[in-house]
């Protein structure tokens, strides 16, 4: 599969953002852990909307302890090729706006989410901010702000900032938000990101799960005749895979390899099932 096609439930989902991608300028995305929100949204966003520049803001748990590091991470242009030569101009011409960059160290926010608490923006909160604002003057912006249950809570306060402030600023440039949070996984800040939605607006979509017949349609070509024991083999596949793409993936490279993982009584295939499970959950 190449970077340009999708698996059927990553269509759906495709169709419903084309179909509300003009209404609404703010997207809030769910789904499990490993449905392909990711992967799917910014190969959307990349390849169907190549008039607005991607920025990627995405929490890590491996991470999560280091102050604004979705920010931080997001901002280096060495992780961010596709805006490299964006990035770089705007580190060169933010000493045109310095007097009012200089300003912002004045901006208090107010009612913050945590007993409403004043907030002074310091310096690298500043740079941040007038980092984006920058690239929001000279260029339609998306900006996809990912797996919001791993950030760090001066991230998600500093994310409050910049949602008000970027829609403040006058510009012909167009701008579209996308936030994805997967539900079931824990946060420490989960009370910040249910008081911060409460506040905005947003188009929320629930990300479609790969349905058995769609999975039966995707291997067709590799199964030779079905009878009941090969659809009960092809259920107890398509339960182990549940629904997580990159293991998905894994299951029709090996296919494409002419691997027989539907041998369930063979040992490779019993050994093969056991590494998608290793896959699954690690």
């Amino acid at each position: 599969m190449n970077m340009y096609e999708y698996y059927p439930n990553e269509k759906r989902m495709i169709d419903l953002l084309d179909y509300f991608w003009e209404e609404y300028d703010r997207f809030y995305i769910t789904g499990r852990s490993g449905c392909g929100k990711s992967f799917t949204l910014k190969k959307y966003l990349t390849n169907n909307h190549k008039e607005y520049l991607l920025l990627y803001f995405a929490g890590d748990y491996l991470h999560n302890d280091i102050d604004y590091y979705p920010f931080l991470s997001g901002l280096s242009s060495a992780n961010n090729k596709n805006y490299e030569v964006p990035i770089k101009e705007g580190m060169i011409e933010f000493s045109k706006d310095l007097p009012y960059i200089s300003n912002l160290s004045h901006y208090i926010v107010q009612n913050l989410m945590e007993n409403n608490q004043e907030l002074w923006l310091n310096q690298t909160e500043e740079e941040i901010l007038s980092k984006i604002q920058f690239l929001q003057k000279k260029y339609n912006l998306v900006i996809f702000f990912d797996d919001l249950h791993w950030w760090d809570k001066r991230s998600v306060q500093l994310l409050d900032i910049i949602i008000n402030k970027i829609h403040s600023i006058e510009s012909q440039n167009k701008m579209k938000l996308f936030f994805s949070v997967t539900p079931n996984q824990e946060s420490v800040n989960k009370k910040y990101l249910e008081t911060l939605f409460h506040k905005i607006t947003c188009k929320y979509l629930k990300f479609p799960l790969l349905e058995f017949e769609e999975f039966k349609k995707l291997l067709e070509k590799y199964v030779v005749s079905y009878d009941e024991v090969v659809d009960k083999k092809l259920r107890i596949l398509f339960q182990l895979i549940n629904s997580h793409m990159k293991v998905l993936s894994e299951v029709l490279k090996e296919l494409e390899k002419g691997k027989n993982i539907l041998d369930f009584n063979n040992i490779n295939g019993k050994d093969y099932l056991n590494e998608l499970l290793v896959l699954l959950i690690s």
